[in-house]
Order: C-alpha cells, then sequence, then structure tokens
C-alpha cells in the first residue's frame, strides 16, 4: 500500500465532519428516547503548539468511521496545553472518536506531498494507525450510563 494513498483516508478526517442523514440519524435519536443518555468527557493533550483550533468527530459505528461520516462534531479552541470539553446526551453503545489540531484555520488536516498529516492528530483509547487512520477495533470504546471519559495524547 502506498503511503500517499493510505494517508488520504486520515486526510478524509476534515472533510467528513458532518452529521450522518437518513435512517442513521433516526436509529440514533430513537435510541436516545429508549435508554438513558450519557456524557462523554474529552481530554486532549500533548499540544506542540498552543494555537489553532481542534476538530473533532465522534463516530457511532464502524461503517461511519470508515466512510468518514461522524455523528457529532466539535470545535474547540487550543488556549492551554490540555483542552476538555464533553459531548451530551449519548447514547449507551460503541463510539469512535478522530481529531486533528488545525493550525491554519482551514478545517483541514493538512499533509506533507506524500501524504502524510503535517498537523498534530489523534484517535480515542490513543489508537495508532499504520499508513492511515486507526482501525474502529483499536478506537472505539463503550459509553455506559454514567459518566464516560476519553484521555487522548495528540501526535
Amino acid at each position: 500500500m502506498k503511503i500517499t494513498s493510505a494517508f488520504y483516508a486520515l486526510t478524509g478526517l476534515a472533510l467528513a465532519f458532518t452529521p450522518m442523514a437518513g435512517a442513521d440519524s433516526n436509529v440514533a435519536a430513537s435510541s436516545l428516547e429508549e435508554s438513558a443518555a450519557a456524557p462523554l468527557a474529552v481530554t486532549v493533550s500533548g499540544f506542540r503548539a498552543v494555537s489553532g483550533t481542534l476538530v473533532v468527530g465522534l463516530y457511532a459505528d464502524e461503517a461511519a468511521w470508515n466512510r468518514g461520516a461522524s455523528f457529532r462534531n466539535a470545535i474547540v479552541e487550543v488556549n492551554g496545553d490540555e483542552v476538555s470539553f464533553t459531548f451530551d446526551d449519548l447514547a449507551p453503545g460503541i463510539y469512535g472518536l478522530k481529531l486533528f489540531q488545525d493550525l491554519d484555520g482551514d478545517n483541514r488536516l493538512d499533509t506533507s506531498g506524500m501524504g502524510i498529516p503535517t498537523e498534530p492528530y489523534g484517535f480515542s483509547n490513543n489508537a495508532r494507525g499504520m499508513f492511515g487512520p486507526a482501525r474502529w477495533s483499536a478506537a472505539s470504546f463503550t459509553i455506559s450510563e454514567g459518566e464516560n471519559a476519553q484521555l487522548i495524547t495528540i501526535r
């Protein structure tokens, strides 16, 4: 697998932050009605520069993770060594996070000519990808009733 093509999948991270449409959204909404909603507190650290914004996508299943269609999004200003934010009202289930630090304000994960990210990025569970984004099996985590948290060190 070429490095360039493998990293295009990671580059798509920035373009993928649109809510899922159609039936997928209805499934998520009905799940919220049937079970207690829970928050997810996310803390990101390891910033090389205290600038720009953190662009985050929350994914509700493996198919969306692979397609790049996030369930929810967040854009958070990076104004310290650590950034914390919360996704509220999540139905219990399996989720994953993809994120990157947008240093130049273009809302895209910048890459080198070979497709390697030039802006810091990370995944839930601090999962690592090989020649592309982390796999769902490594990055996915469970949301259950009560408090839930993810601590991510950006690379």
